[in-house]
């Protein structure tokens, strides 16, 4: 059966950061984000926590069938950072799906707003790259795709604000540039 868990974030305020886990009717999972994570790993134990517990009886390795980041702001990816430090050998992740600007792009947008390298763009890059098995999918509107028992279809991403070129556009938030989609689970 279907389970879909938010996550909380231990070391933010409550309205910073995003991390859901949707277990999937063949075991495996969705992550959408995951939070800011934290240097004192609690997000990062309860992340793997979590998915231990809903895989099924006798997994060796949670298996995340897709990996899906809205966008690079360190409080949405800075969970995943801080569990690729701690547990990367510990779960198997087949996908990853995130469609940002260039990362020189995100440099200049986000300057000032992550707190450290820790939790930063470039290291996220550098955290991807200790997957080696797992496939790069960069969505674009309308597309959809079919894991399991979800369906997801994808409705927006940042190229739709700004079709040339992202810096032409006048951006007053780093949140545009997030993806925006719909997950059918079940008849949900």
């Amino acid at each position: 059966q279907s389970l879909f868990t938010g996550l909380k974030n231990q070391n933010k305020p409550i309205y910073a950061g995003m991390g859901f886990i949707i277990r999937l009717s063949d075991g495996r999972f969705i992550v959408i984000d995951g939070g800011a994570g934290d240097y004192n790993h609690l997000d990062s134990n309860n992340m793997l926590k979590v998915l231990k517990e809903q895989s099924p009886a006798g997994t060796e390795k949670p298996v995340i069938a897709a990996w899906i980041f809205t966008h690079a702001h360190d409080d949405h990816i800075g969970a995943f950072n801080a569990f690729t430090a701690d547990h990367a050998d510990k779960v198997v992740i087949e996908s990853f799906y995130y469609n940002f600007p260039s990362e020189r792009i995100i440099g200049d947008k986000t300057a000032g707003l992550s707190h450290d390298e820790y939790y930063s763009y470039t290291n996220f890059l550098r955290c991807v790259k200790k997957y080696p098995g797992a496939k790069f999918i960069r969505p674009h509107s309308g597309e959809k795709y079919y894991i399991a028992n979800a369906i997801i279809d994808m409705l927006f991403t940042y190229e739709d604000l700004y079709p040339l070129d992202f810096e032409m556009g006048t951006l007053g938030d780093f949140n545009a540039t997030s993806l925006i989609f719909k997950i059918h689970i079940g008849g949900q």
